[in-house]
Parts: structure tokens; C-alpha cells; sequence
């Protein structure tokens, strides 16, 4: 069985930022009335990204969800990290146990925080892996889900990536050197690992310095643990700002009005 660990707590500085940045809100440009709508009633009240509306009944979060309670009978207990004055009532009538917990300035420290809320679940002992995903990325679909299930069997911990298509080159002392895009990986969520790893990697990380911007990079740290990599899919798009936001609105509204929406959360685009 699964416990799953969803991750959306933050203030959203970067996007909140962007969105100054682009003057979209105080623009004469005409622009998409449901995009400015979404935006200037989200802005109302405490801010968070992950309850931006895609469409007029779904927020970025609820997308995600939609996909995981398709999997329900799998998954024994959910942890929100979440800022607790968002309502997630209307998510506890799809999984057998809710538990809510606020985040923490760092990611990880968002996940620790996740792990040990789960530790609270009355089905603890029965959970054998544990699924962690940031809210953020809601255009995920149950091949994916599927398929990171299916590796865990054999691996200690395995995540979606991508490759990029762009060249990628890093800065040291001011000169260029370019990377090998074949063998540099774009790394997404969900991610998924065997309980016993997620807890210890993230107990040892604890006395670390390092900073590590997702779960499956502690597994990379400590080498004893087997990992895996599992093809991913582009429009997988983790919304940080607002030009995500846009990309995603209108990916999610294209699929919806021609029929293809479905499709997609089966993994069949």
C-alpha cells in the first residue's frame, strides 16, 4: 500500500514576483478575461499558487488529486503540505485517511515535515512506499503514476525526468562550457520510494549541509540505494511562474475543448 505526500506549501514569492514584473494585471493589452479574472480573485486573499484556476471548477491542485484518486484503492493514507487555512474537505471523501501538516521554509525540510505527519496515519505499518509530488506540477496522468509503481518494486526509490532540447551550458569563471544534453536529465515528480529509504535518507540529511531540491537526490547522496529513472512527459510542467501558469491554462483548456483531456490522464498523448 501507499502513502502519498503532496506538497504545496509556500508563499509563491517567484510567481508573485513574475506577475509584477509582467504589469499583466494593470495592462491595457486585452488579454484572455478568464486568465485576469482567475488571477485578480486569487490575489484577495492569502496567495497561493496552487489554488489558481485552470478552469472555472478545477485549481492547479485539484488536477493533480483527480488523478490520484483514480488510484485510491491503492493509496492508504493522503498528507497535505499545505498552508492550514486552505479547505481541503472536499479531498477527504477520496482516500481512506487525510492528514494536513504546514511546510517549512526549504523544500525538504516540506517533505520531513510530510514524512512524519504520515508516521500519525492509522494505517502506517500496512504502507510499503510512499509517493511524494509537488502540487505544483498538475498536469500529471496515471501512466505515469502507474509506471513509477511499477518500478518500485525492484528499486529503493524512481522518478519521472525528461530530457532537454535546449543546449545547456554552465558559467565557471566566466567562461562557457557546454553539457552533453544526452546525458543531462530534466527530473519531475511524483517520485516514489520504499518507506524504510525516504525516512532514513531523510533522518541522516538532517546533520548535512547540502541543500537538496528533491527526494530522490538524498537517495543520490547516500549511495547505498538503488535507483531508477522513468521517462516523464513535456507537458509535466512544474508552475513557478507566471509564463507556467499561462503555458499550463491554456494547455489544459486545449485538451479540454477538443476532447483530448481524458486522453491524456490515461497517458494515450
Amino acid at each position: 500500500m501507499i502513502g502519498l505526500i503532496l506538497l504545496g506549501y509556500g508563499k509563491s514569492e517567484r510567481f508573485l514576483k513574475s506577475l509584477k514584473d509582467s504589469n499583466l494585471l494593470n495592462s491595457s493589452l486585452i488579454i484572455n478575461t478568464k486568465i485576469y479574472n482567475y488571477l485578480l480573485n486569487s490575489l484577495k486573499s492569502n496567495f497561493n499558487k496552487i489554488l489558481l484556476k485552470i478552469t472555472d471548477d478545477k485549481n492547479i491542485m485539484d488536477l493533480s488529486i483527480e488523478v490520484f484518486k483514480r488510484i485510491n484503492n491503492l493509496i492508504k493514507t493522503v498528507v497535505f503540505v499545505i498552508d492550514l487555512n486552505v479547505d481541503i474537505k472536499k479531498y477527504e471523501g477520496y482516500f481512506n485517511e487525510v492528514l494536513v501538516t504546514e511546510g517549512g521554509i526549504l523544500r525538504q525540510t516540506s517533505s520531513y515535515k510530510g514524512l512524519q505527519k504520515l508516521k500519525e496515519s492509522k494505517y502506517f505499518n500496512e504502507i510499503e512506499y510512499v509517493i511524494i509530488h509537488d502540487l505544483a506540477r498538475p498536469l500529471i496522468n496515471l501512466k505515469m503514476i502507474n509506471n513509477i509503481i511499477d518500478c518500485i518494486k525492484e528499486y529503493d526509490g524512481c522518478t519521472l525526468y525528461i530530457n532537454p532540447t535546449d543546449s545547456i551550458a554552465f558559467e565557471f569563471d566566466r567562461n562557457l562550457s557546454y553539457v552533453n544534453r544526452e546525458k543531462t536529465l530534466l527530473i519531475q515528480t511524483p517520485q516514489i520510494f520504499k518507506k524504510e529509504a525516504i525516512f532514513n535518507v531523510h533522518e541522516l540529511s538532517k546533520s548535512e549541509k547540502d541543500v537538496f531540491t528533491d527526494d530522490l537526490s538524498l537517495l543520490e547522496f547516500y549511495t547505498t540505494y538503488k535507483i531508477n529513472y522513468i521517462q516523464g512527459h513535456k507537458f509535466n510542467i512544474k508552475i513557478t511562474d507566471l509564463n507556467d501558469y499561462l503555458i499550463v491554462f491554456n494547455l489544459v483548456n486545449f485538451l479540454i475543448e477538443n476532447n483530448l483531456y481524458q486522453h491524456y490522464l490515461e497517458g494515450n498523448i
